[in-house]
C-alpha cells in the first residue's frame, strides 16, 4: 500500500494529531462484535503502538465457510471479549487480490497472527466452533509473548513414538514407495499396490517398487474387483470421474461418470472400496457410504455411519475400515461402528489383506502434517519419512 506523505508545512503538532486521527478512524466503531480494521497497515502501525498482536483474517465474498465462521463463531460473546487483545484486520481476497500470495495464503478462512515484520508467528484454517477457536487464539497469544520475548515460539507438540499403542496390536512398517501424499492400496495377488498423489507403484510384500505409472494427482484412494484397479478422484462428489485402470499397463481402459454427482460443488470422496461387484464411496466429512453401480456410476444405497472426518476405506470380509484423526474404525454393513482402535497419528489411507485369522492385516499411511514456517512457506512437519504400517489385531 502506498503512503501518502503530507506536505512540510503542516506543523508536526498538527501532522502528529492528524495520524492519530486517521489510526482511530481506520477502526469501524462498534460496541458489540469484533473490532475489523480496514487495512493490513493500520493494523501493523496500531500494533507497533501498544504492542497487541496482528490477526489478519483471509476471506473473500464468495467463501461459505468464512460466512459460516462470522456468523457462528464471531458473533459469540466469549470470541468478543478474546478479540480484544489483538488487531483485527480484514484481507478480501477480491478487494486486494495482492496480498493473499504475499502469505501463501490459499485456504480460505485462514487466519494469521503477525510478528512485526509481518512473520508468521500463528496460522490456522478452516471453519470452527467458538470454544475450538478460543482455543486457537489462547495459542496465538501465549506465543506471541514468547516471540516478544526473543524466545522459540513455534516448537512442534511432540510426536509419540508409534502409531499405535493398544496392546493387542502387532505393527510392523516398511518404507513407503513415495514421499507425497498417499493415495490407497489394493492388493492383487502377490502384489501391493500403493498409490500417491499422481504416482501408482506396484511393489512386493515389503514395500520394494517393481513397476510404477502416472496418476491423475487429484486421485485420494484406489481399490480393486481383482482383475482391475478403480481410482476415485477426491471430486467424484462433484461429478469427477471414477478411473477403471489396466494394472498391466497403468492405461486408463474407462472411466465412470456418476451424472446425479455433477450439479453438486463439494469435493468430500475420501475412500473407494469394491465388495461383491458393488463399488462402495465413503464421503467422509459426513460419514456417509454410497453403494455405486460400477458399470452405470449409479448411487444405489446409501450407509450412513455415526462416525464424522473419515477417510480411507477397505473391507475385512464383515466391517468397512476407515481411519481417523485419533482412530481406526470398524463398521458393518449397516452402518454401525463395531469398535475402534486408538492410534497416535492421524490416518489417510487404509488397506486391508486377508492373512491368517481374524481381520487379516489392516495397512494403514498416515495424513501429512503441513504448517508454514515464519517467512509463510508451507513445509512438511510430520512425518519426517512416509511409511506404510502393517498392523495385526492379535486377539481378533
Amino acid at each position: 500500500m502506498l503512503i501518502h506523505r503530507r506536505p512540510l508545512g503542516i506543523g508536526f503538532a498538527l501532522a502528529a494529531a492528524l495520524f492519530i486521527a486517521s489510526l482511530v478512524a481506520a477502526q469501524e466503531p462498534a460496541k458489540e462484535g469484533i473490532r475489523w480494521l480496514r487495512d493490513l497497515d493500520e493494523a501493523m502501525r496500531l500494533s507497533h503502538a501498544d504492542g497487541r498482536p496482528v490477526i489478519a483474517y483471509f476471506t473473500f465474498n464468495a467463501c461459505h465457510w468464512c460466512r459460516k465462521l462470522e456468523e457462528d463463531t464471531y458473533s459469540d460473546s466469549s470470541v468478543i471479549e478474546m478479540s480484544r487483545a489483538f488487531h483485527w484486520v480484514k484481507v478480501n481476497r477480491d478487494d486486494t487480490p495482492e496480498i493473499p500470495p504475499q502469505f501463501n495464503v490459499s485456504a480460505y478462512p485462514s487466519l494469521i497472527t503477525l510478528g512485526d515484520k509481518r512473520e508468521r508467528v500463528h496460522r490456522f484454517s478452516g471453519y470452527m466452533l467458538p470454544e475450538p477457536f478460543r482455543e486457537k487464539l489462547t495459542d496465538a497469544l501465549r506465543r506471541y509473548d514468547l516471540y516478544k520475548a526473543g524466545q522459540e515460539w513455534d516448537v512442534p507438540e511432540p510426536r509419540a513414538a508409534q502409531i499405535c499403542d493398544a496392546p493387542d496390536v502387532t505393527i510392523e512398517t516398511f518404507k513407503a514407495p513415495s514421499e507425497e501424499v498417499p493415495a490407497g492400496f489394493a492388493f492383487i495377488g502377490d502384489a501391493t499396490w500403493i498409490a500417491h498423489m499422481g504416482r501408482l507403484f506396484e511393489c512386493d510384500a515389503q514395500g520394494k517398487a517393481h513397476r510404477t505409472f502416472p496418476l491423475d494427482g487429484s486421485v485420494l484412494d484406489i481399490c480393486t474387483d481383482g482383475q482391475r484397479l478403480y481410482a476415485m478422484t477426491g471430486g467424484w462428489t462433484a461429478g469427477q470421474p471414477i478411473y477403471v485402470i489396466d494394472p498391466s499397463t497403468g492405461e486408463t481402459v474407462r472411466t465412470i461418470y456418476t451424472e446425479a454427482n455433477k450439479a453438486n460443488r463439494s469435493h468430500g470422496a475420501k475412500g473407494i472400496e469394491f465388495i461383491d461387484g458393488r463399488l462402495y464411496i465413503l464421503e467422509g466429512m459426513g460419514g456417509v457410504i454410497r453403494e455405486v453401480d460400477p458399470d452405470t456410476g449409479e448411487i444405489l444405497s446409501s450407509i450412513q455411519t455415526k462416525e464424522r472426518w473419515i477417510t480411507g476405506l477397505a473391507f475385512d470380509g464383515k466391517h468397512f475400515i476407515t481411519g481417523g484423526r485419533d482412530r481406526l474404525f470398524f463398521i458393518d454393513r449397516a452402518g454401525a461402528t463395531v469398535s475402534s482402535t486408538p492410534v497416535n497419528y492421524p490416518l489417510r489411507s487404509v488397506g486391508w489383506r486377508p492373512g491368517g485369522e481374524g481381520r487379516g492385516l489392516v495397512f494403514v499411511m498416515e495424513q501429512p502434517i503441513f504448517d508454514f514456517d515464519a517467512q509463510h512457506q508451507q513445509i512438511r512437519l510430520w512425518p519426517k519419512e512416509t511409511l506404510v504400517y502393517q498392523l495385526r489385531f492379535d486377539s481378533k
